[in-house]
């Protein structure tokens, strides 16, 4: 007969075989507690459990099957214990040492859907079972042999998330989760979820993926290592952070350290990149960052080592805004004391050169350049300037009013320079060790429009495509060459030649002596100023002379002297080239002195 409960009350304790079981305040003492059902709940604030460990998603109790019955639907009957601790909607894994009990298969998971209950009835403790959740009890065609069992509610795949649901208030009342992210393979903590699936059992077979959805929450610990058990061989970040930041007036931070330092030594890091136990990237906690080293070398130390990477630093910035004021390198120093050797900037490859700005602004650069398959740069800064103020700066070195360096943004170069320390000094000094370029190689090359027009080439040759105004005394060791336009058009052509020489003659010589000469095929006229001293005498006059290529007309004018003439002219074509003559005269070769002419001689060309 079915149980027939009646209400009991219990005010004064109630004692179980002589121990005591609910006492007066109704408190209950359990050795053992078995819950059947889809769901319990617990009424109380506190839920404390001894066990160390507790199991969620664990498989439940194996029985022994008693009796398989051929019927449609066919049943399973259990013992009394057995039978009780199933229910509808659990689920079982069957198991036989000899033959199934068909349609069931050893090591597959079926559902109860049925259990007899009545105890008047010849099917008492037996259940009805089907291979879907709910779905229509099976046929048994064969009661199988040898010892039949079944796992409740076996440990497997749910392919479900497992955790622990919470409920609070935020406004409203919700639901919290934190658990397995069974989709995603990894602890998971959620604020405002909503479940995906008929019930949060841990089994209740519905075809949709039952899961949690909601909003991601943090934790805080005091600390936190991540360290994988194993080799990756496929890239897993070890720290991975996706934000949307979307709030115009909210500062974030995707990363905030603050650390009360009371007492740490002086090498303590904030943080510490290493690979191989080598350190990569380390900041201290006096702000210095050191990069690929293990030297504290100043703020910022950079220590390459051995890499195929050929620039040490590379900067890249996009200037696009009318009304600010950029700068690609900002060095400002306050100079109170310093010693003469300080530098604002200093740059070294060993003994393959360096380049320095010393504190005053003057520039040191000393470079070799000597492996052809290389590409050296010595300062690489590279700006896209759509938009920026004029006074906007790709460099700029400044230690006070009359000590700076800048380039701005167009590329024009600014240096302040104090000559103060006394000696001599260089404002701007270039030194380059020639080991092996090209013959056209330029020490300085000034260009408008990608076209040179000022160069100085390695031999120190200038090249200017404009003119060039002197203001002051300068000299020219050298013949200058002038080029001019056929009637102010067309391409330059080298027309006039200016030239200055000097020559001796002999004490006492009679000979022809060469003063000066030049191309014939080059030149077909010239004109020559001639200085002649011998002592204290002094003779000059004006030679003006054309040749054909075999005979030259000269003519002799404006002759002064202080006391006697003291050389003959003449000119002669031989070898190619017009060669001037003076011979002494005779009172001059009985001197017996040295006679030296001097020679200023322009030339047109043929």
């Amino acid at each position: 007969m079915p149980a027939n409960f009646k209400k009991f009350d219990v005010k004064h304790g109630l004692s179980v075989n002589g121990l005591e079981f609910v006492d007066e305040n109704r408190n209950v003492t359990l050795n053992n507690l078995t819950v059947q059902g889809t769901s319990t709940v617990v009424d109380t604030r506190t839920v404390t459990a001894v066990d160390p460990i507790i199991s969620l998603g664990t498989a439940g109790s194996t029985h022994t099957i008693e009796e398989v019955q051929i019927s449609n639907p066919g049943r399973i009957k259990f013992g009394a214990d057995g039978f009780d601790d199933i229910a509808i909607g659990d689920s079982f894994e069957y198991n036989s040492t000899g033959n199934d009990a068909a349609p069931l298969v050893s090591g597959t998971v079926y559902y109860v859907v049925g259990k007899d209950t009545d105890v008047s009835s010849a099917n008492y403790r037996t259940v009805t079972f089907s291979a879907n959740q709910g779905g229509t009890a099976s046929a048994v065609t064969n009661a199988g042999s040898g010892t039949q069992t079944i796992i409740l509610n076996p440990l497997r795949d749910l392919g479900q998330d497992l955790g622990i649901e919470f409920n609070y208030v935020d406004t409203t009342a919700k639901k919290g989760f934190f658990g397995f992210d069974d989709s995603a393979g990894r602890f998971t903590f959620l604020l405002d979820t909503t479940y995906r699936g008929q019930s949060t059992q841990s089994d209740d077979g519905t075809p949709n993926a039952p899961d949690f959805i909601g909003t991601k929450s943090g934790a805080e610990f005091s600390y936190a290592k991540l360290e994988p058990t194993s080799a990756l061989t496929a890239n897993q970040s070890a720290l991975d952070i996706d934000q949307t930041w979307n709030a115009d007036g909210g500062t974030f931070k995707a990363i905030e350290v603050d650390i009360s330092d009371t007492a740490s030594a002086s090498a303590s890091s904030l943080l510490d990149i290493s690979v191989d136990n080598n350190t990569r990237l380390e900041l201290r906690k006096d702000g210095a960052m050191l990069l690929n080293t293990g030297t504290y070398a100043g703020m910022l130390s950079i220590d390459k080592g051995s890499s195929s990477e050929t620039t040490l630093v590379n900067a890249i910035a996009t200037w696009n805004a009318g009304g600010a004021t950029f700068k690609g390198i900002n060095l400002d120093i306050t100079s109170t004391g310093y010693s003469a050797g300080s530098k604002l900037l200093q740059l070294a490859t060993s003994t393959a050169g360096d380049f320095d700005i010393d504190v005053t602004g003057e520039i040191n650069t000393s470079q070799v350049w000597n492996d052809a398959a290389t590409v050296f740069t010595g300062i690489d800064l590279q700006v896209t300037d759509t938009n920026s103020d004029g006074s906007s700066k790709l460099v700029n070195f400044f230690s006070t009013a009359d000590r700076s360096f800048s380039i701005s943004r167009l590329g024009n170069i600014v240096s302040e320079v104090e000559f103060d320390l006394g000696g001599l000094q260089t404002a701007l000094s270039v030194n380059v060790t020639d080991t092996s370029s090209n013959p056209g190689s330029l020490l300085l090359d000034l260009q408008v429009g990608d076209v040179s027009k000022f160069s100085v080439d390695k031999d120190g040759d200038i090249v200017s495509s404009g003119g060039i105004t002197i203001n002051g005394p300068g000299n020219f060791e050298d013949t200058v060459t002038i080029q001019s336009q056929t009637n102010g058009t067309g391409a330059y052509a080298d027309t006039t030649e200016l030239q200055t020489s000097t020559s001796t003659i002999s004490a006492g010589a009679t000979a022809a002596t060469t003063i000066n000469s030049f191309t014939a095929a080059t030149f077909t006229s010239a004109e020559l100023i001639v200085q002649v001293k011998q002592g204290a005498n002094i003779h000059t006059s004006k030679l003006l002379l054309i040749h054909d290529g075999t005979d030259v007309y000269l003519t002799e004018y404006g002759t002064v002297y202080n006391s006697d003439i003291l050389v003959t002219w003449d000119a002669i074509v031989t070898g190619g080239n017009v060669v001037v003559q003076a011979t002494n005269t005779a009172a001059s070769a009985a001197a017996n002195s040295v006679t030296t002419v001097k020679t200023s001689r322009t030339a047109i060309a043929a």
